[in-house]
């Protein structure tokens, strides 16, 4: 694909690795649970090399045994270095919209009931993949990341990647052992 000042965009899953790990499942108890643990990059064509200009983790549980996590899709973390000067800040983030999307779709489309978006608070300094930013950044990022996810979500939703979605603050889901924090609804996507 095109895009962020012309050169070509290519995504690539650059980590893809099984886990088996003890997972809480609610009312302090755990269940050994079985996921895929992915390092997603896209990568932009500039002067003849590729850039990485976007990455993301994420952990990915199949349809595979009685866990409350079966069938969902964590993103646990999303990231860009800084803007390179010759793209424009609106095509650019055409592109990471473009990214994301087309990782629900491909999620929904292998049977992944619900994806989970999580914004990282300010305070935590630690969900960034490129380089650590000051508080005040991360505040910012926190407010711009989560109104993203917004706009990814409803485009997601207008194409049929998606049936629905609704976000939840932390502080208001304390009582809330469902997990649904932030997830799409079923029916073939999440989001």
């Amino acid at each position: 694909g095109g895009g962020g000042g012309g050169g070509a965009v290519t995504v690539r899953v650059v980590s893809n690795c099984s886990v088996r790990t003890a997972t809480p499942t609610g009312g302090g108890a755990s269940e050994d649970v079985a996921f895929r643990v992915k390092c997603i990059l896209a990568f932009q064509r500039v002067a003849g090399a590729d850039v990485v200009i976007f990455g993301m983790y994420v952990h990915e549980y199949g349809e595979v045994g009685s866990s409350v996590y079966m069938g969902r899709v964590f993103v646990e973390c999303v990231d860009s270095p800084p803007v390179l000067p010759e793209t424009p800040g609106g095509e650019r983030q055409s592109v990471l919209t473009a990214v994301l999307q087309a990782y629900i779709q491909w999620s929904a489309s292998r049977g992944f009931r619900y994806l989970h978006l999580h914004v990282p608070p300010p305070q935590d300094g630690t969900k960034y993949i490129f380089l650590p930013r000051s508080l005040s950044v991360r505040l910012q990022s926190t407010c711009n990341l989560s109104t993203w996810f917004e706009r990814v979500l409803v485009g997601a939703r207008q194409r049929g990647y998606i049936t629905g979605f609704r976000s939840t603050w932390c502080a208001d889901s304390e009582d809330d052992e469902s997990g649904e924090s932030g997830d799409g609804g079923g029916g073939g996507g999440g989001g």
